[in-house]
């Protein structure tokens, strides 16, 4: 199943990645744009990561997905006090939905 897995993971990851890269190119702002180019690497190979745990566990979490598409919706509408809380928002669940898979991984949860 990796053979299947593998290359679906990966370019799910660059997805998300032109994603948050688009959302600082629209800040406008270039040093939210150098900041994502800065750690691109070392965040594609966490991400891969966590994306092929979450695989093997055969868990896929679409709300990230929902997330994005909230923070999108928000922009595209102009809305910066609703989009800077979902991409809060966002972030927050994200790591909680990392730390989780951490503590399942190391047995922590115990």
């Amino acid at each position: 199943s990796n053979k299947i897995g593998g290359p679906a993971v990966a370019s799910g990851v660059s997805a998300d990645l032109a994603f948050h890269r688009a959302v600082c190119e629209a800040t406008g702002n270039s040093y939210y744009l150098g900041l994502f180019n800065y750690l691109v690497a070392s965040l594609r190979e966490t991400m891969l990561a966590g994306r092929l745990q979450a695989l093997k566990r055969g868990g896929e979490s679409r709300d990230a997905i929902q997330e994005h598409y909230d923070i999108a919706t928000s922009i595209a509408q102009g809305d910066a006090e609703s989009a800077r809380q979902r991409m809060r928002d966002h972030l927050q669940m994200s790591s909680a939905r990392l730390l989780a898979q951490l503590k399942t991984e190391d047995g922590l949860d115990e």
